[in-house]
């Protein structure tokens, strides 16, 4: 894999994050169509993406590939937030900006930024897996990143863990497994596709507006200290580890094709509104998860040609 090759699939994504920047900032996108399209993405786009490449992928027919992913992805976010943890505590946070600092770096994206990837790198079968892989990140996100940023557990925590792509990702797997691809009329198929295939630049222009929203100059400007850490936690320790992982441990081509894509991730945006529903510190995830998500115009490709070339995969 060479860099520039790999940038010309990483870089659409970053194009629709842009597009959906500018379309905030010039009035295109307003907030009040963002509740209705995250609606969409959320409860009907994503779930048909994911129906779209579950239930006829033959790489889940192998148990493996539907139980150790989701463990992968729940230990993969312990890790993040044990690294963040350290780095932050090295970087003298406290309080509610290191529990905002643990949440943000500790999760990367496994959705919207990495999905594409994944398909353009190595097909329906990784993306498959990915998926599987979700599910334990979701299980980390909820179950422990949620009592990481607000310091207490309820009820409403873990229910925040049913949502409907989870959901998607469960019936998936166990569809595959009951064979009922043979009987899905070709009609539904197409229309699975054409509904799933609105999910990433819906999701991505909402994304990018996301950002507009949060870039206030004095956001941008102040909070270099907290920033360079986060780029230290996210870009420089966790990649490695991850790597570090998909090398030394036996696992598949397809799982270590998800954890070489997983380590060139730059952190995730969704903790950016949870941090804001759970108390926490705004000004410390908005410099994180904008640092890194710039920075990985460059080192996405990097990792990913770096992490290639490690383990051997991907011509």
């Amino acid at each position: 894999m060479k860099f520039w090759d790999l940038l010309q699939i990483s870089g659409p994504v970053y194009v629709l994050l842009v597009a959906g920047f500018i379309t905030r900032k010039c009035g295109a996108l307003d907030e009040v169509a963002d509740k209705s399209l995250l609606r969409l993405v959320l409860n009907l786009f994503l779930p048909c993406l994911i129906l779209d490449l579950t239930i006829d992928n033959e790489a889940l027919q192998d148990p493996k590939n539907f139980l150790y992913p989701p463990l992968f992805g729940f230990f993969s976010i312990l890790a993040g937030f044990g690294v963040s943890w350290l780095v932050g505590r090295v970087g003298k946070m406290q309080g509610a900006a290191l529990r905002t600092f643990v949440f943000s770096c500790g999760i990367q994206n496994y959705g919207y930024v990495a999905l594409p990837i994944t398909l353009a790198l190595f097909g329906r079968d990784a993306a498959a897996v990915l998926f599987g892989y979700s599910l334990g990140v979701e299980v980390a996100f909820w179950g422990v990143g949620i009592v990481v940023l607000s310091g207490h557990t309820g009820k409403k925590v873990f229910a925040g863990m049913l949502t409907p792509p989870l959901v998607s990702i469960v019936a998936g797997i166990f569809l595959n497994w009951l064979g009922v691809a043979a009987w899905v009329p070709v009609w539904a198929d197409r229309s699975l596709g054409m509904l799933g295939a609105c999910a990433i630049p819906c999701a991505l222009l909402l994304t990018g507006a996301l950002f507009a929203d949060y870039s206030q100059p004095q956001m941008v400007v102040n909070g270099k200290r907290v920033a360079f850490f986060g780029v230290v936690a996210r870009v420089v320790l966790m990649p490695c580890i991850l790597l570090a992982a998909a090398y030394w441990i036996p696992m598949d081509e397809l799982m270590r094709a998800v954890l070489l894509v997983q380590a060139a991730m730059p952190t995730a945006v969704a903790p950016m509104a949870i941090a804001r529903m759970y108390g926490g510190d705004m000004p410390v995830a908005f410099k994180v998860i904008l640092t890194t998500n710039l920075l990985g115009l460059v080192t996405v490709p990097l990792w990913l040609a770096a992490g290639a070339w490690l383990l051997k995969i991907g011509g």
